[in-house]
């Protein structure tokens, strides 16, 4: 005796029907289901077998595909139309005992109207229908088994929990499921971070192609922890709150490498190739001892008349400086604020830089023909003729003493 029955027409659903006969031999068991393809046996009356089969089972799954209507015979005549159609039968004997009849939709056909079905199968259009579409077979043929449990009064075997009985041979192994992992994703971009952190946080001051370099390990870095955060949100690896840290990490550390960019925006551009006409050095040179003559006579002039403010040369550093190591520095003052070209023997152009005077100091940031960056603050001597103090090179380290004399 069978407790479900599949009505299918081969023309129409032969595929679903299949699939659908093997989900509910899992759920349970072969010996409660009746499909005439795997149980009619060779020799045996068709018809008989399918009347015995309806009267003892107690559900029927009519299989409805796009052509169980409209389906003809050679003859051009719809099959269902025949009284000695076998589907035609098979839902009819259900539907006069009572026997609870399921049509199941498949392959997006559409519930037959009354209209359109003989007089003895007019019933079926009024039983509710149960569609298995093909996008989500999973979920939809789930709902039916649940149908069907209520329908035969017992659980299918795949919902038994492990205190009730159930036939060892019926036990399916459960596999372990593997821990997860922490993202690899995530610890690499901490590294990284790391890293940058230990390079970069003690510095000052770096060079443009440094902080190029730490913004190119920062956003990779940033894009290592937005990877990692995907794959958690996707429960394929741990480490959720480690990639969110990642990523706030990461994103400050650019900021805080762009606010290291070396100022050149009142600094001259430097190429260590740059020279200067001899002709155009004696001119500058002229020009800037020009300021310097004149605020002698403005203060030779200020001291004679007695004034209470005298401005004295030792606050004008505009003109020609010249160094021990035989450079010549160029300087320029406006008010407080002070630019300056550095040259070598053969006048090309080996530093440039901008500073300020406070007091008697004049602080100085330069830029060398390398592209290293570094400071100075130099000391005016009491006449103003000498600067003297301490420069260092943020890049290199170096570091040492600076003297000026005014020429």
């Amino acid at each position: 005796m069978s407790g479900i029955f599949i009505s299918y027409r081969r023309e129409d659903s032969s595929g679903w029907a299949g699939r659908l006969s093997a989900l509910l031999k899992d759920s349970f068991g072969a010996d409660q289901l009746f499909m005439d393809i795997d149980t009619i046996e060779a020799g045996v009356d068709f018809v008989e077998v399918i009347g015995n089969a309806v009267g003892s089972c107690k559900v029927l799954l009519a299989v409805i595909g796009p052509q169980w209507l409209t389906v003809t015979d050679a003859g051009g005549r719809r099959r269902l139309d025949n009284p000695q159609d076998f589907i035609r039968l098979e839902v009819a004997a259900a539907l006069k005992r009572n026997i609870r009849v399921i049509p199941v939709l498949v392959g997006g056909a559409g519930m037959p109207s009354a209209e359109n079905l003989p007089q003895e199968l007019e019933m079926l259009a009024r039983r509710q229908a149960h569609e298995l579409s093909d996008k989500r077979w999973d979920f939809d043929s789930e709902e039916l088994v649940r149908v069907l449990e209520k329908t035969l009064g017992r659980r299918s075997l795949e919902s038994h929990t492990p205190s009730e009985s159930i036939p060892a041979e019926q036990i399916r192994p459960q596999t372990p499921s593997t821990p997860k992992r922490v993202s690899a994703k995530a610890i690499a971009s901490l590294i990284l971070i790391v890293l940058l952190f230990a390079l970069f946080a003690t510095e000052d001051l770096l060079d443009r192609d440094t902080v190029i370099g730490g913004l190119v390990v920062s956003f990779v870095a940033l894009g290592l922890g937005i990877s990692a955060f995907y794959d958690a949100t996707r429960d394929k690896v741990k480490g959720r709150i480690l990639a969110i840290t990642n990523m706030v990490l990461s994103a400050l550390l650019c900021v805080a490498l762009f606010g290291k960019f070396p100022s050149t925006e009142n600094s001259l551009e430097l190429k260590p190739t740059d020279t200067k006409p001899a002709d155009n050095i004696d001119r500058s040179r002229a020009d800037q001892q020009e300021p310097l003559r004149r605020s002698d006579e403005d203060s030779r002039s200020s001291q004679s008349e007695g004034s209470r403010q005298p401005v004295t040369r030792s606050f004008i550093i505009t003109g020609n400086w010249l160094a021990d190591d035989g450079y010549t520095y160029i300087i320029e003052q406006q008010g407080t604020d002070v630019k300056f070209v550095g040259m070598d023997a053969l006048e090309n152009i080996a530093a440039t830089g901008e500073g300020q005077i406070v007091q008697r100091t004049v602080v100085f940031n330069y830029v060398l023909a390398d592209y290293t960056t570094g400071s100075a603050q130099l000391e005016l001597s009491g006449d103003g003729q000498i600067m003297q103090g301490t420069y260092r090179n943020h890049v290199t380290g170096l570091s040492g003493v600076l003297v000026l004399h005014r020429e």
